[in-house]
């Protein structure tokens, strides 16, 4: 009599990319919206994005059902459990720090330093952390200051009153100031490391992102709204 081993089935689960059966030993379930996917696919997915240079990395089955603002997030902890190539490991930290910091170049020794976001847009007043520099500038004006020098207006007060003269707005990002000389008001900050688009007729920030497919929604959603937009002026973007 011939013996049958039936083989031992294992507790499996649907994987929400590709849509089969798996291990549920390779599950990773995302935290805020409770979505499952297997190991092999989300790296898969999460690599693509990388290359792609899009970060933040979203829940691929948020991105298929849900608007942008309620998306969840793939985060870093997840990211450390996922089968990253080497290439890919070090560009996804590239993209995270240019998330949070903005590349500045000091006007004295001419070295770029990355500045944390947050803190660049609270301050006017800078200083280049290079010992053998330590150059203090006012980011509006570019004028030098004294070591000494904790305070500083811009030369006769007039910054704040030529941008309101000219309708110059600042980048709600990392408050540099901008100047539209012709047509769109879809503006992109120009400033190494921010990666803001925001509307020039009215000074909102329509997103965050390097990803062309998301940008070009986000300012159509805007204009759809913005009621300080010239249709005249409609991007080709859209």
């Amino acid at each position: 009599m011939t013996t049958i081993e039936i083989p031992h089935a294992y507790p499996a689960f649907e994987c929400g990319i590709c849509g089969e059966l798996q291990n549920i030993a390779t599950r990773i379930r995302l935290p805020d919206c409770s979505h499952t996917v297997c190991k092999e696919c989300l790296t898969g997915f999460a690599t693509t994005k990388i290359d792609e240079g899009r970060y933040p990395i979203f829940c691929p089955e948020c991105i298929a059902e849900r608007p942008r603002a309620i998306r969840t997030q793939v985060n870093e902890e997840i990211m450390q459990q996922l089968d990253l190539p080497e290439e890919q490991r070090s560009r996804l930290q590239e993209l995270q720090l240019v998330t949070h910091c903005i590349s500045v170049q000091c006007p004295s020794c001419k070295e770029i330093m990355n500045v944390d976001r947050a803190e660049f847009g609270e301050h006017n007043i800078l200083v280049c952390p290079l010992p053998r520099c330590a150059h203090k500038w006012c980011k509006c004006c570019l004028k030098a200051l004294a070591s000494s020098q904790d305070r500083h207006r811009c030369k006769n007060g007039n910054i704040e009153r030529l941008m309101k003269r000219k309708g110059w707005k600042y980048c709600p990002g990392c408050r540099t100031p901008v100047q539209k000389e012709m047509g769109c008001n879809h503006m992109t900050c120009g400033t190494p490391g921010c990666n803001v688009h925001f509307c020039y007729k009215c000074g909102a920030l329509m997103i965050d992102t390097t990803n062309g497919g998301d940008v070009g929604t986000a300012v159509t959603d805007h204009y759809n709204e913005c009621r300080l937009f010239d249709r005249k002026w409609k991007c080709s973007i859209q």
